[in-house]
């Protein structure tokens, strides 16, 4: 994965990272399953991060997942999830806001 610039949350941004987790399996398991589990796992980790169920906040979540390359090559299996707001940028932290 490529590097991401991180700043403070005072800072104007257009994402927050809030929950990392990987990717079970040695073998390589398809771009597909990769986004069924993201999906999975970032919509469960949600509400915990921001307060407020997915279907009712503000918030967009997004996902970054590894390539069959950097599976491959790099044994990357991390999948993080971060939530952005609908246009724009913001300059706090989406935990705890209930939105």
């Amino acid at each position: 994965m490529k590097d991401v610039e991180t700043v403070t949350c005072s800072e104007p941004h257009g994402s927050e990272v809030y929950a990392v987790f990987d990717a079970p399996g040695s073998s390589w398991p398809g771009e597909n399953s990769l986004v069924r589990l993201a999906d999975r796992g970032c919509l469960s980790s949600f509400k915990a991060f921001v307060g407020e169920e997915y279907e009712y906040s503000e918030w967009y979540i997004a996902y970054l997942y590894p390539t069959k390359d950097s599976w491959e090559q790099i044994d990357d299996r991390e999948i993080t999830c971060v939530v952005e707001p609908e246009y724009g940028q913001v300059s706090w932290s989406a935990a705890g806001t209930g939105r």
